[in-house]
């Protein structure tokens, strides 16, 4: 869980709450809004989670007090959870106490998520259906990330693609002003998108760098594996490229076709094969390693 957050609902400020889950195996992120931190809401959210991702087989929790109490709701509920939970298939377990290690990738994941929610929205004052449309914006932006490369068919994978949702989903970037009119109601119209974008480009700024920090810190503490250590740079290797075209749904990527070495024989740059066939040379700081090849 998140939080609390501050929203507006008339003339009352409220406290909500947040809750995320993360797919083990996709790396989809999903995200809740609750009222409060009482099992109701936490049950409710958990229920809206299955209703919208039903093919959950497995729930892993570092929050166990929590998930036991919803437990013991669908066991009022059903009668027998046990069965319940075998005839969705559904299996619970929780990590240790203190022991978030434990959650290893998601674990790492969730805490970024968290960490850009609070600088991004922590100081805002939204009402509740306007945060709980950011939330949704930016679970979507996301779930744009490419996690890796799929050579036959030329392109990234990338969790929405386990969803079944369309990069174009996020909607427009801009507005053709000109073209949309001028009077007073749709002027009003686009100062509210537009602020409401200025929000999702603050956490859009802050996820992008602490998630190729992320990725950059996870290949460095990788251990050896027999011969073969994963921390140079290699040919044939597909990395993502941080460059000024980086953006929701277009992340730059490459292949490596040659690694350059300097005088002290430590790689300094490689060239790359980017989409439109092009070689290009870029230093070894502005490349990423990819989530799933790692």
């Amino acid at each position: 869980m998140y939080g609390p957050l501050t929203v507006k609902e008339g003339n009352e400020l409220l406290k909500v709450h947040g809750l995320i889950f993360v797919c083990m195996t996709t790396r989809a992120v999903h995200l809740e809004l609750l009222d409060t931190e009482n099992t109701t809401d936490f049950l409710l959210a958990f229920l809206r989670f299955l209703s919208r991702r039903n093919a959950c087989k497995h729930i892993l929790s570092d929050n166990a007090s929590q998930f036991k109490l919803v437990m013991n709701a669908f066991q009022v509920v059903y009668g027998n959870l046990t069965n319940h939970l075998n005839e969705k298939g559904i299996k619970f377990s929780f990590t240790s106490p203190l022991s978030p290690w434990e959650g290893g990738v998601y674990e790492r994941l969730i805490g970024i998520i968290k960490q850009c929610l609070r600088k991004t929205l922590g100081h805002l004052l939204l009402s509740k259906v306007q945060l709980l449309t950011t939330l949704l914006q930016i679970e979507n932006s996301v779930n744009c990330r490419p996690l890796g490369y799929v050579a036959d068919e030329d392109m990234m994978i990338t969790p929405n693609h386990f969803l079944g949702i369309k990069s174009d989903t996020l909607g427009p970037e801009r507005f053709d002003y000109e073209t949309q009119g001028n009077s007073a109601t749709f002027k009003n119209l686009i100062s509210f998108w537009k602020k409401g974008h200025s929000y999702l480009d603050m956490f859009w700024k802050a996820w992008v760098k602490q998630y190729l920090n992320s990725l950059r810190e996870r290949k460095q503490t990788r251990p050896k594996q027999g011969r073969t250590s994963t921390l140079n740079p290699k040919v044939g290797e597909v990395v993502l490229i941080k460059d000024s075209n980086f953006h929701r749904t277009n992340w730059p990527y490459g292949t490596i076709v040659r690694v350059n070495h300097g005088r002290d024989s430590k790689v300094r740059n490689v060239d790359l094969r980017i989409s439109n066939r092009r070689i290009i040379t870029r230093p070894i700081s502005l490349l990423y390693p990819l989530e799933f090849h790692m």
